[in-house]
């Protein structure tokens, strides 16, 4: 079920206290008003009192609508590099739910999106794929493509998601400039033959990302954040 606490936090801007009220978890087949909210990037959004300063709070919670068979772990910015541990925990806890209980679960697991998100945006960024009936992870090799044809997107730290799917096949995503960012820096409208030229080289793919097809976190940055590595930190076999 939904759960909620109140928590006070301090204004940024003039440290005045407000009372946020706030979910640990989201049980969107019951409260289809708190996914309105995700897609309308009002969730976990107060305003200061004193200043009229508009916030948003980021905390972990656990999103499921089992209606949809979706299952998602929202963590934060600064949770990022720790993404494999979470991966884990998310394939630990879904197995454990759907497959050591009741014959009665047994196989719904199978049918299970089970994903790993950071912040609200990327959670946002699922249920817009999903309910337009996209492959997030064909998604995120087009995003690699959109890196490859503009590189100066790849700057460390920074965020690339899809806002909205237009009629046409056409993705529009936003580009901040860093984890922090909580507004765009700019939009990108994507051509709409990208996406059928990635759902015909899905094969190709798949043995070249199996990572984003098989994994919970499914996330261009896992590929970026590896290359990045890579470069800073070289082995002897890149040497050569």
């Amino acid at each position: 079920m939904s759960t909620f606490y109140t928590r006070q936090i301090a204004c940024p801007g003039c440290r005045a206290p407000i009372d946020a009220w706030l979910a640990r978890g989201v049980h969107a087949t019951r409260r289809t008003d708190l996914r309105d909210e995700i897609f309308a990037r009002t969730f976990h959004r107060c305003t200061c009192a004193a200043c009229d300063a508009r916030l948003e709070i980021e905390q972990h919670l656990v999103y499921t609508d089992f209606d949809l068979h979706h299952w998602i772990y929202v963590a934060t910015e600064r949770d990022r590099p720790e993404w494999p541990q979470w991966e884990a925990r998310l394939r630990s806890d879904v197995a454990h739910v759907f497959s050591d209980h009741s014959p009665l679960v047994h196989g719904v697991g199978d049918l299970l999106r089970s994903r790993v998100v950071v912040g609200y945006e990327e959670l946002r960024e699922k249920l817009v794929l999903w309910r337009a009936g996209l492959d997030d992870a064909l998604v995120e090799c087009i995003k690699v493509r959109a890196l490859a044809d503009e590189p100066a997107l790849a700057t460390a730290g920074s965020r690339l998601v899809v806002d909205r799917v237009e009629p046409d096949d056409r993705l529009v995503l936003l580009w901040f400039a860093d984890g922090a960012a909580t507004d765009p820096q700019r939009e990108i409208a994507l051509r709409s033959s990208w996406l059928a030229d990635t759902d015909r080289d899905r094969a190709s793919l798949m043995s070249r990302f199996d990572e984003l097809f098989h994994g919970g976190y499914v996330s261009f940055r896992r590929i970026l954040d590896a290359t990045n590595r890579r470069r800073a930190f070289p082995s002897d076999a890149d040497r050569t």
